[in-house]
């Protein structure tokens, strides 16, 4: 097994487990690759449970815990893996010098090598230590590089070994967790009459970890959003959602590729809803050719919600159909948060709602989460990678004035370090109290606009300026209860 590639990534191991949650499937036969890997073992020992698979496979919720204990254990155990590698980095720093020894060196220094090599690798020693013996050998260059590589190698084989120990030795108490926390999940629910959009919410920032304290911490930001409906639209939003329980996708730029043609009817009798493209409305055809409407169109095409004609005789069949083709992975979602002194209360309470939600959707969709809050200076955070940092967010009152050209340089910078950027959905989340920034800035967003990027504004209170509002695909105006679509 390569150490750079199954020990220290996660890749293939998120790979097998995301194979398990999307279709229940996985290696019916242990890989040979992976002969002696705990890691390995242990996802294969879990999937193939038989009372495990029958719960998480039935339940979104059970998958939901089961995948995020497992992973954040996988995590755990490879960022282990590279911090004794790092360690033994000195080591390898050792090899690399004594590479260099002359053939007096090695003849006044061998003795005490072998004795620090022997300490770690007992055994290793024996057979050099009789070949150094002779004095002669010292000059054999050839010699010597062999004693150094059978060192690096059984050096990287003890690190190894005392890294897969450890992960063996943990994976009973993590396969013990995983079930406690899926049965108290389960009985917390149904005490607490908890829904699965406020468990699935809370359980994305609670890292695999399961808290009932936190997460009615937790609960308490996210049952705003029912207070302020308009935040889960614009979430969907964000995840190119098209409807309110966001299960339907829309299309995006860099995603699924439609291609129709148009037929006709006669002997209409009235009009219906389906999916019949060869009965669509006019109106409904000229959505599906509108780029702006085309997601919609997609949204009730798969919902069977396009208005058809109807007709007296059923005997014409449809010949044309939708035929989809590979979507491609939607880009990053930026959120571009406002923490200056005018956004302390509520506007702060709205926006950490807002997050939770965007979080949720993210992990899903297997999509980047970035958070950029802004005043006088800017703080990035990769929400997915470092949620603790969003807890600390959280604790943190909003202070100082308000600087969007730092902001918006970063936002771009953060854009364009993605291949999927084209896809991307950025939101801002401000009182839009904020002073316009240089031209160059200003053209650079239109131009990501035509590029395919979507951004979204979140305006928190009443504000008489309007000069933003042209720079964004649509703009909210949100005030108490009072919420108004911009543009």
């Amino acid at each position: 097994m390569g150490i750079d590639e199954n020990m220290t990534s996660p890749e293939i191991y998120v790979s097998l487990l995301d194979q398990f949650a999307s279709a229940g499937t996985y290696d019916e036969e242990d890989n040979p690759d992976f002969a002696g890997d705990p890691l390995y073992a242990y996802l294969m020992s879990q999937m193939r449970d038989s009372w495990l698979r029958a719960r998480v496979l039935a339940n979104p919720v059970q998958m939901s815990v089961f995948y995020n204990i497992t992973l954040e254990f996988v995590f755990q155990q490879l960022k282990m893996y590279r911090y004794n590698l790092m360690r033994s980095q000195s080591l390898q720093n050792k090899i690399r010098e004594t590479h260099e020894w002359d053939s007096n060196r090695r003849q006044a220094g061998w003795h005490a090598l072998m004795q620090e090599v022997e300490e770690r690798n007992p055994g290793f020693t024996s057979y050099y230590k009789q070949k150094f013996q002779e004095e002669k050998n010292m000059s054999d260059d050839i010699l010597w590089q062999h004693f150094l590589d059978d060192w690096k190698e059984s050096e990287v084989k003890q690190v190894l070994q005392e890294c897969r120990s450890t992960t063996e030795s943990r994976c009973p108490s993590v396969a013990q967790q995983t079930r406690m926390s899926m049965q108290e999940v389960e009985d917390y629910m149904k005490k607490n009459l908890v829904t699965e959009d406020e468990f699935m919410q809370a359980w994305s920032a609670m890292s695999g970890i399961w808290n009932s304290t936190m997460f009615e911490r937790l609960r308490k930001v996210i049952q705003i959003q029912k207070k302020y409906p308009i935040l889960t639209e614009i979430a969907n939003k964000m995840g190119r959602m098209a409807d309110e329980d966001s299960l339907h996708q829309m299309s995006v730029s860099s995603g699924r590729v439609y291609q129709m043609n148009h037929a006709s009817k006669s002997d209409v009798s009235g009009v219906t809803v389906g999916n019949d493209l060869n009965s669509m409305l006019p109106l409904e055809m000229a959505q599906a050719s509108d780029e702006t409407l085309s997601d919609l169109f997609l949204y009730k095409y798969v919902s069977h919600r396009l208005q058809t004609f109807s007709y007296k005789s059923e005997i014409f069949k449809p010949v044309h159909q939708l035929i989809p083709q590979p979507a491609k992975r939607k880009g990053p979602m930026i959120v571009c948060l406002d923490t200056s002194a005018s956004m302390i209360g509520e506007p702060e309470k709205i926006s950490n709602s807002l997050l939770l939600k965007l979080l949720e959707i993210s992990d899903r969709q297997k999509r980047d989460l970035y958070l950029l809050s802004f005043a006088v200076s800017v703080y990035p955070v990769d929400v997915k990678k470092d949620r603790a940092r969003l807890f600390e967010y959280f604790k943190k009152t909003s202070s100082g004035d308000t600087n969007a050209r730092s902001m918006m340089e970063k936002m771009f910078e953060l854009l364009h370090q993605h291949t999927t950027y084209m896809s991307s959905d950025v939101l801002w989340i401000t009182d839009f109290k904020i002073p316009m920034v240089e031209k160059n800035l200003l053209e650079a967003m239109q131009e990501s606009r035509r590029e395919g990027i979507r951004f979204y504004g979140l305006q928190i209170g009443l504000n008489d300026r309007n000069d933003w509002n042209a720079y964004f695909d649509e703009k909210y105006v949100l005030e108490t209860n009072r919420i108004v679509r911009s543009s």
